[in-house]
């Protein structure tokens, strides 16, 4: 009996293991489906020993109810565990590409506006004294909010370097 449960646990794991490539890798509930069926598949496979175990047909039935239990529900609960972990893996790094986008974008408007103003002072020939310091005291506001906004989600990408 007990070679029978070792032949069955080579099998399953050799099977899951070609599984596992790239494409089930990739994708957490996938892995979390194979865990559970590992899992659902022990438990039968245990509750079908403890239904033999009384016949006493096979010596070894205990033994086998340990072997199966230590391995094929516990590889089902270690690839549910991975699946979750690749899950919130995913999540962190598409928060992360989505703040490192958002900073680029608003270096982009930073500089978009430094040179919509040089090109407003090459005008200053056009345009009259007051209206040249309202024009200036103007893109000194919205470039000091813009590049505090820049500083903000500089910090946010920090954040999520070190979480």
């Amino acid at each position: 009996m007990i070679e029978f449960s070792i032949i069955l646990i080579l099998v399953t794991l050799l099977l899951s293991w070609n599984v596992m490539s790239g494409f089930v890798y990739r994708k957490p509930f996938f892995m979390i489906a194979i865990g559970l069926c590992f899992c659902f598949s022990g438990a039968i496979f245990i509750s079908s020993l403890e239904m033999m175990a009384p016949l006493e047909i096979f010596k070894d039935v205990k033994l086998s109810l340990s072997v199966v239990n230590y391995t094929i529900a516990a590889a089902g609960g270690s690839l549910i565990a991975g699946g979750l972990m690749l899950k919130a893996q995913h999540a962190a790094r598409n928060e992360r590409i989505a703040a490192e986008r958002s900073f680029y974008l608003e270096a982009k408007r930073i500089s978009d506006h430094i040179e919509s103003f040089e090109e407003k002072m090459k005008k200053i020939d056009t345009l009259d004294v007051d209206e040249f310091k309202k024009t200036l005291v103007d893109g000194k506001v919205i470039l000091y909010e813009k590049i505090q906004a820049l500083k903000d989600k500089k910090e946010k990408l920090d954040k999520l370097e070190y979480e």
